[in-house]
């Protein structure tokens, strides 16, 4: 595991997607239907996760969403 001061944003965006969405029961085709309205997008899911995709803001404002959530920002 990566020490949390080298861990990129995309890393932590990663880890905090599957840690809430895991905690919530939801699958990431769940996850997919909440964002997107459409389980044909849990690739997108899937890629985010594992670190081949990157996100955009607006896509982050979905999932925080979806996942009942929100952030903190924090210096680094």
């Amino acid at each position: 595991m990566i020490s949390t001061e080298t861990k990129t944003i995309n890393q932590r965006i990663q880890e905090f997607v599957v840690e809430k969405r895991t905690a919530l029961g939801m699958s990431q085709t769940d996850l997919a239907v909440a964002i997107f309205q459409d389980k044909n997008r849990q690739d997108f899911i899937s890629k985010l996760e594992s670190g081949k995709r990157d996100i955009n803001l607006r896509t982050l404002g979905k999932i925080l969403k979806a996942l009942k959530a929100d952030i903190t920002i924090v210096e680094f």
